[in-house]
């Protein structure tokens, strides 16, 4: 597996994330509000696992081991952190995890209907 939580109480992501890691990532992201993400030893990542990460919106240890990943540092990601996050890192609206049951509603003009 790709995604753990390990001995630390960090997520860790190993090698390359799959699609197939999209869900246990957001389950122990949910299962674990404050376990930083440690993101070190990730080679490579499915879009999918990217926006669960966006959308954690929590600090990432890093930098991330793959070149491409490297390149995904700046304003969505913000800086990364070397070693353990650290508590100044910039503190999100509602971090995944941090909401219990509710979720927000889509504004209809979004949604895709039809005529």
């Amino acid at each position: 597996m790709t995604v753990v939580l390990n001995q630390n109480g960090a997520i860790q992501l190993i090698g390359a994330c799959s699609v197939d890691d999209a869900e246990p990532l957001l389950q122990l992201l949910l299962a674990n509000p404050i376990a930083p993400i440690d993101w070190r030893n990730c080679d490579a990542a499915h879009a999918a696992v990217i926006q669960v990460l966006l959308a954690a919106m929590r600090p990432l240890r890093g930098p991330p081991a793959g070149t491409l990943l490297k390149g995904l540092k700046g304003p969505a990601f913000g800086p990364f952190e070397r070693g353990n996050a650290s508590p100044a890192a910039p503190k999100m609206q509602q971090p995944i995890g941090a909401f219990g049951s509710e979720c927000r509603a889509v504004p209809e003009k979004a949604c895709l209907t039809r005529s």
